[in-house]
């Protein structure tokens, strides 16, 4: 047998309601913060590679400077 509370809602059914509004709000706050990580690791790996490529042609560059002149 089932024991309502005043106002006719099941002690369980309230507590598993509360839970899983808690449950949905955290999840959608963490898919937030995915998102923002997403974000800046994207960020960074853009700013990895044009600091590799930049690396890159400074080393083609004094490579062939070496080759050229000798120095």
């Amino acid at each position: 047998m089932i024991h309502y509370e005043e106002g006719g809602i099941c002690p369980i059914m309230r507590v598993l309601a509360e839970e899983t509004e808690l449950a949905a709000r955290l999840y959608s706050e963490a898919v937030v913060q995915l998102e923002d990580a997403n974000e800046r690791i994207d960020r960074a790996r853009s700013a990895v590679n044009e600091l590799r490529d930049r690396a890159d042609v400074a080393r083609i560059g004094l490579q062939e400077h070496l080759d050229s002149h000798g120095c």
